[in-house]
C-alpha cells in the first residue's frame, strides 16, 4: 500500500489494489494500521459534505482490506483534530443536503465498524469532531485537545448521535449541561469525565495511539 500527493492535495492511496482518489483527506496503510488524516487545517479541519463522504468511502476500503487490523482517525497540524461543521458550506447546502444524515451515518459506520477505531485528538474536536472521537473505540488526547458541542449557538443541536452517545458515558444531566451551555472541556477534563482513555504530549500522540 502507498501514498501519493501531489500539489493539489489530491490523494491517491492503494488499498486493497483499488486506487482512491481523496481531495480531503491523507489515507496511510502502515504495518496494519489504516491511517486516516482529515486534511483541512486552512479551516481547522471542518467537516463539510465531501469531507464525510471521503471518511465514508476510506472506512469502507479499510473493512474491505484484510490488511488492515486497526483504524487510526487524526487531523493534520497541531491546532485542531475536526472542529465541526464548515459554516461555509451550511450556507451553500439545498434542502436536501440538510436533510441529509450524511454526518450520523458517518458516525454510526465508525461506532459498528468491525475493526476497532482510535481517535488521535490533537486539538480541537468541536461539534462533529467530538461527535466523531465519542464514536470511537478509543480516544487518546494531546494535552491541548479542547471538546465541545456548540451547535446550540447556530441554533441547532448534536445531530450526528452525539445526544445519545455522550449520556451515556456522562450520565444524562452531565450530557445536557455540556448540550445546553456548549462548554469547552479541556483534555484532563475530558479524562476526567472517561471521554478520553490517556492525554499525552502532543510530540508523544502518534507513538502512544499506534502503541
Amino acid at each position: 500500500n502507498t501514498l501519493v500527493s501531489n500539489d493539489s492535495f489530491v490523494i491517491k492511496a492503494s488499498i486493497g489494489g483499488v486506487i482512491m482518489t481523496y481531495q480531503n483527506l491523507l489515507v496511510e496503510v502502515i504495518n496494519n494500521k489504516m491511517i486516516i488524516t482529515i486534511n483541512r487545517s486552512e479551516v481547522r479541519n471542518a467537516l463539510d459534505t465531501p469531507t464525510i463522504n471521503e471518511m465514508r468511502l476510506a472506512l469502507e476500503k479499510g473493512m474491505e482490506d484484510y490488511d488492515v487490523k486497526v483504524v487510526i482517525i487524526t487531523g493534520a497540524g497541531e491546532k485542531s483534530f475536526a472542529s465541526g461543521a464548515d459554516i461555509r458550506s451550511l450556507r451553500d447546502r439545498t434542502m436536501i443536503e440538510t436533510l441529509s444524515p450524511s454526518m450520523q451515518g458517518l458516525t454510526s459506520m465508525i461506532e459498528s465498524f468491525d475493526k476497532p477505531v482510535i481517535a488521535a485528538v490533537n486539538g480541537y474536536a468541536l461539534g462533529g469532531g467530538f461527535e466523531i472521537s465519542l464514536a470511537c473505540d478509543i480516544c487518546i488526547a494531546s494535552q491541548n485537545a479542547k471538546f465541545g458541542l456548540p451547535e446550540l449557538s447556530l441554533g441547532v443541536i448534536p445531530g450526528a448521535g452525539g445526544t445519545q452517545r455522550l449520556a451515556q458515558i456522562v450520565g444524562k444531566r452531565k450530557a445536557k449541561e455540556l448540550i445546553f451551555t456548549g462548554e469547552i472541556l479541556s483534555a484532563v477534563d475530558a479524562e476526567r469525565l472517561g471521554l478520553v482513555n490517556k492525554v499525552v504530549p502532543l510530540d508523544e500522540l502518534m507513538e502512544t495511539v499506534e502503541e
